[in-house]
């Protein structure tokens, strides 16, 4: 049995909580990588963009209840999107490397897609 490219993504999925934050982590990892530039900015724009096209493609955008909804699930896409970035990023230290992470997005260096969004913590 095949999958076909209409099964991957469609209306459906898109608005399933699990499909609007990964659609929110796909496309700001994109970006991140093809533009080598970090803008969390840019991760909070597209969650509401996000948002938006789930409630137009749902009807759910009727009046200012609709609007504050959609903003409200765009914080909550980028919230959650966020986290699951957090999640891929962490690798716990072993016997011989510690838990400092050095700075992303450098000319130098290209971003790497398991990085975390928010750059090094100490």
């Amino acid at each position: 049995m095949g999958t076909s490219p209409q099964d991957l993504y469609t209306v459906a999925t898109l608005a399933t909580f699990a499909g609007s934050s990964g659609a929110v982590l796909i496309l700001y990892n994109t970006y991140r990588r093809l533009f080598n530039r970090e803008s969390v900015w840019a991760a909070f724009v597209l969650a509401m963009v996000v948002s938006l096209v789930v409630a137009v493609a749902t009807g759910a955008l009727k009046g200012p209840l609709g609007f504050f909804l959609a903003f409200l699930n765009g914080c909550l896409l980028f919230s959650s999107a966020a986290g699951a970035q957090q999640a891929l990023a962490y690798q716990p230290p072993g016997p011989s490397q510690s838990r400092e992470v050095g700075p992303v997005g450098q000319p130098d260096q290209p971003i790497k897609f398991r990085s975390s969004w928010f750059g090094s913590h100490k």
